[in-house]
C-alpha cells in the first residue's frame, strides 16, 4: 500500500493537531518564507538569491512527498516525514531571521545561506558585483570625519594604527573613501582597502585592547559613525586580544 505522507500530515501527527490546525501552521510557515524572499529582494534585488531560496523551500517539500510515497513502511515514513518537515521549518525560519533581522550577526545573510558551499565573503562580493545598486558608495566628507575625530579632547589620532574589517552590503569603494577620510583626520590606516570578513556581520563597533585607549576608541567611533558607512552608530568595546596600541573597526550594513 502506498503511503501518502505530506508535510501537513507530518505536522498533524507530530503536533497532534487536526488537519485544519496543521494547515494554518503550514500557511504561517509559508508567510515566513514569502516575507524572507520579499525582504531579500527589496534589500538586495538579487534574482539568483531569491530564486535559490524558493527552490530550497519548495524542493524539500517535494522531496518529502516523493520519498514518503515510495517508502512502504508507515513508521519509517512517519520518522522521515518528521525529520524533513522539521528541516523545512528550520530553513524557512533561518531565511526569515536572516532577511528581516539583517543586523543580528548570528545567522549569515540570505545570499550566504543559499550558497552555503562558498565562503560568505565570496558570496557577498559576488552578490554586490551582480547588483551594484544594492549598495551605493557613501559620499564621505573628510571634513566631517575630521571634526568628529577632534570632538574628543586629548586624543592624538596619529598615535594609533587602525585596522578595518567589514561585511554586508558595503562596497569596497565605501571603505577606500572611509580610509581616505580617516587618513586626512590623522589616523594611521594600515590597509586602506580593509578586509571583508563574515566575522563582521552584525557588528558596528570599535575594539581597543587597553583601558587607556578608551578615549581614542571613542574618537574613532565618532569619526566612523560620521561617515555613515555602517547600519548604525558605532559602539566601543574593550577587547584585550586587540593588543597594545592598535584600534579595530568592525562595520557592517
Amino acid at each position: 500500500m502506498t503511503v501518502n505522507f505530506s508535510p501537513i500530515d507530518a505536522l498533524s501527527q507530530l503536533l497532534r493537531l487536526n488537519k485544519g490546525a496543521a494547515t494554518i501552521l503550514v500557511a504561517g510557515l509559508g508567510v515566513f518564507a514569502v516575507v524572507a524572499i520579499a525582504t531579500t529582494w527589496v534589500a538586495v534585488g538579487d534574482l539568483q538569491t531569491v530564486g535559490l531560496m524558493a527552490i530550497y523551500i519548495v524542493g524539500f517539500g517535494v522531496v518529502l512527498i516523493i520519498l514518503a510515497n515510495i517508502l512502504q513502511n508507515p513508521v519509517f515514513s512517519f520518522i522521515l516525514g518528521g525529520f524533513v518537515t522539521f528541516f523545512i521549518v528550520a530553513i524557512a525560519l533561518a531565511f526569515f531571521v536572516s532577511a528581516v533581522f539583517r543586523t543580528q550577526g548570528i545567522i549569515n545573510p540570505t545570499y550566504c545561506l543559499v550558497e552555503f558551499w562558498k565562503p560568505c565573503a565570496l558570496s557577498e562580493a559576488a552578490t554586490l558585483a551582480r547588483n551594484p545598486s544594492a549598495a551605493d558608495a557613501a559620499a564621505i566628507q573628510p571634513a566631517e570625519v575630521r571634526a568628529a575625530s577632534n570632538a574628543v579632547v586629548g586624543v592624538k589620532p596619529q598615535n594609533y594604527r587602525v585596522y578595518v574589517q567589514f561585511a554586508g552590503l558595503i562596497v569596497r569603494e565605501d571603505i577606500v573613501n572611509l580610509s581616505r577620510a580617516l587618513l586626512s583626520a590623522g589616523w594611521r590606516i594600515e590597509s586602506p582597502r580593509g578586509e571583508r570578513t563574515s566575522a563582521a556581520h552584525g557588528l558596528n563597533e570599535i575594539r581597543y585592547g587597553r583601558p587607556e585607549d578608551e578615549q581614542a576608541a571613542l574618537a574613532l567611533a565618532k569619526a566612523v559613525s560620521a561617515a555613515e558607512v555602517g547600519s548604525r552608530p558605532l559602539d566601543i568595546q574593550l577587547t584585550p586580544a586587540v593588543g597594545d596600541g592598535p584600534l579595530e573597526v568592525w562595520v557592517s550594513r
